[in-house]
């Protein structure tokens, strides 16, 4: 959950974390509370950024299946630009 390092935009307001372990609902990573999948149907959510990036296969196959109404898929990834590696978002 340490993504505010590289990609900063994720602090917004409009971002939330969730994640599938209900151990940690309710505990704060990164000035964020970390919720339950289920706020995706409660703010119909369509849009979302998996940032496990080790389970992303996995995660996206739960998404489609348990929340059809997520349109849009996305993980972080590095482009080289200029000979820099720099931070972008990718849809899966």
């Amino acid at each position: 959950y340490e993504f505010n390092l590289v990609y900063d935009c994720f602090t917004d307001s409009r971002f939330t974390l969730i994640d599938g372990n209900k151990g940690i609902h309710g505990m704060m990573r990164c000035k964020k509370r970390i919720n339950s999948p289920d706020i995706i149907n409660d703010h119909k959510i369509e849009s979302v950024v998996i940032l496990a990036l080790s389970h992303k296969d996995s995660i996206a196959k739960i998404i489609k299946r348990d929340y059809p109404m997520v349109k849009n898929i996305f993980v972080p990834d590095f482009d080289i630009i200029s000979g820099k590696p720099l931070p972008v978002i990718k849809k899966l």
